[in-house]
Formats: structure tokens, sequence, C-alpha cells
């Protein structure tokens, strides 16, 4: 059995993706702030 997608969210590969951007943002927001460089680049709401 095949499970439903219906979009993209819906994709494991992109969950998992978007998991990984979320805990790479956070681990970066604890670098000194000289090193956050693109830190203007990311808006999380």
């Amino acid at each position: 059995m095949k499970p439903d997608v219906n979009n993209f969210r819906d994709l494991k590969v992109w969950q998992l993706g978007m998991q990984l951007t979320e805990d790479v943002y956070k681990l970066s927001h604890q670098f000194p702030k000289s090193e956050r460089q693109t830190e203007h680049l990311v808006q999380w709401g």
C-alpha cells in the first residue's frame, strides 16, 4: 500500500530536510555573533 502523498510536504525527505534545517539554525544561533554572518538570511516566525 502506497502512503498518501498530496504535496511535497507529505514526503519524508522534505520533512527530514526541514528538521535538519531547523536543527542547524538552532545550533548555529548559539555561535558567537561574529560567527553568524548569514543570520539575516533566515527569519523564523
